[in-house]
């Protein structure tokens, strides 16, 4: 073979060669572009020399499969480390090593990540199998003064780089702690990461004030102060509810809670229940004040019901009150001021005797015969016999029945005193009427 033939077959076995290299390189990127994976042409998907590899085990802290990126805090080193690379061959797996997809992996894990230390490339993120974990927590407490978390009557340690997100995006720990199921993530007696699992919502009441007090029953549960029923934190669904109070017919409800929202339900027109309260006071023409917790009532009781003028009177030593505690006080000129506290669930008699202050004595006055009229100073008192009581000084008695002659008599009333006084007939001489 002359040298010309030699030449040939050189440049034919390297033109081969190159040409079995190129193809083994183009069906190389094919292979992994038909497995589903994204191609890399960046120096990390090329072996140009021995890469050293390291493995932290960290919580992530940023996340986005979006930008092919991944920060985590080292546990170990207690500190934040730079950016890294996610590529397409990062393989994610369980603590027991089975493949995951990369959906499942979030912020606020606590993982294992193997890299390139040369260009912070992401070969491996697995799951650690000692991670603390806690979940469906509806109470808890953070306190970032004393780098503590509080569930329960269990305390943890916290960092400061403490992880607050829900579905791979940071939160305020405002969201966190209000209306909110957690879970929470950590290693050894140190929470890492809380993790928004459920948002929740609530309700309000918009209530008049006689509704303070009053009671709501959720699904047959509890019993919450209708003032603090915001305060509740409910699951989005629908909810049956029961607002209870002594003075109120229950008033049953219907809800649906919706997360992140505070229905709010208006009261504003309940009908109060009420009962009828009878007073039974020794004297007439007294005053009482009604009083209770969000009203006042004024009345004046006397003997002329057209002397009567407030919207709610009492006719007969009788009134109409909702249902509920009050405070009665009484006064009348002559007598001692009377304060009697009572709570009306029901038709009710209440005796009030009021006391003479000094200035007003006792007084019974009876006849023969019984049932006469009976006039002091004039004004009409009731038929005898009666028990009333005099000013002191000097009270002119009548007495009047049909057949009988009046009878008036003047009294120095100075201590208390029974009369009894005898009338006459109209005609002294019957007899003689008679023949």
């Amino acid at each position: 073979m002359d040298k010309k033939d030699t030449s040939f077959a050189s440049f034919l076995a390297i033109t081969i060669l190159v040409g079995v290299a190129l193809c083994s390189v183009v069906f190389f990127f094919v292979f992994k572009y038909f497995k589903g994976e994204k191609m890399q042409l960046n120096l990390e998907d090329v072996n140009l020399g021995e890469a050293t590899e390291a493995t932290k085990l960290g919580v992530i802290v940023e996340l986005s499969f979006n930008q092919n990126s991944l920060s985590i805090f080292d546990i170990e080193e207690k500190a934040e480390m730079e950016e890294m690379t996610l590529l397409g061959s990062t393989k994610y797996v369980d603590m027991d090593d089975m493949i995951m997809a990369k959906q499942e992996v979030y912020i606020g894990d606590i993982v294992y990540v193997t890299y390139n230390e040369e260009n912070k490339a992401v070969n491996l993120i697995k799951q650690n199998r000692d991670a603390l974990k806690i979940q469906d927590i509806e109470k808890f407490s953070v306190d970032y003064l004393n780098k503590k978390v509080t569930v329960g009557k269990d305390v943890y340690k916290m960092e400061e780089t403490l992880v607050l997100h829900y579905k791979n995006e940071t939160v305020p720990l405002s969201e966190v702690l209000d209306r909110a199921i957690v879970s929470m993530k950590g290693y050894g007696d140190t929470i890492y990461s809380i993790s928004i699992q459920e948002y929740m919502g609530g309700i309000r009441f918009i209530y008049p004030d006689y509704l303070q007090g009053a009671e709501v029953e959720i699904d047959g549960k509890g019993a919450f102060p209708i003032q603090e029923i915001d305060k509740v934190a409910l699951k989005a669904g629908e909810y049956k509810l029961l607002v209870k109070k002594l003075d109120i017919e229950s008033i049953p409800l219907t809800v649906t809670v919706k997360e992140r929202e505070i229905e709010e339900i208006d009261l504003s027109n309940v009908n109060l229940k009420t009962a009828l309260v009878t007073l039974k006071v020794n004297i007439g023409d007294y005053y009482v004040h009604i009083s209770r917790e969000d009203k006042i009532i004024n009345h004046t009781y006397t003997d002329n019901l057209n002397d009567i003028t407030d919207v709610e009177k009492i006719y007969n030593n009788q009134v109409e009150l909702p249902l509920g505690n009050y405070t009665l006080n009484f006064t009348k000129k002559g007598f001692k001021d009377k304060s009697i506290r009572i709570t009306v669930e029901r038709n009710m008699t209440v005796s009030v005797p009021l006391e003479s202050d000094g200035t007003t004595f006792k007084t019974t006055i009876e006849s023969t015969p019984a049932n006469a009229e009976v006039y002091i100073n004039g004004n009409y008192l009731g038929d005898s016999p009666v028990t009333t009581y005099l000013f002191k000084g000097t009270n002119a008695i009548t007495i009047k029945k049909s057949g009988y002659a009046d009878f008036t008599q003047t009294v120095e009333t100075t201590k208390s005193e029974n009369y009894h006084f005898q009338l006459q007939t109209d005609n002294p001489y019957p007899e003689a009427e008679n023949e």
